[in-house]
C-alpha cells in the first residue's frame, strides 16, 4: 500500500513471483497524517500515527479491496 498523509489517499498493489508490481486499486477516505503503515501478515495492516499514538488495524484482500477494521491504540506517542 502506498499512502499519502496529506489527503488519505491510498493505492494497493500486488507484487508478483518476479519482483514486479501492479496498481490494484485506488483507496481513499483515510484518515491524514499516519506516519507509519506496516504487514502484520495475512493481508492485515496496522496504522500508527506518531503525534498522538492513536492506531487502527485493517486488511487488504487479494484484489486490493481494503476493510477496516478496528483502532487498537492508544500507544505511546513518537515511535519512529
Amino acid at each position: 500500500m502506498f499512502y499519502r498523509a496529506s489527503d488519505g489517499l491510498a493505492v494497493t498493489g500486488a507484487v508478483n513471483a518476479a519482483g514486479g508490481f501492479t496498481n490494484l486499486q485506488t483507496v481513499g477516505g483515510f484518515g491524514l497524517g499516519w506516519t507509519h503503515i506496516t504487514s502484520v501478515g495475512g493481508g492485515r495492516l496496522l496504522f500508527y500515527r506518531a503525534s498522538d499514538g492513536v492506531a487502527v488495524t485493517g486488511s487488504v484482500d487479494n484484489g486490493g479491496n481494503f476493510t477496516s477494521l478496528q483502532q487498537v491504540g492508544g500507544f505511546a506517542p513518537g515511535w519512529t
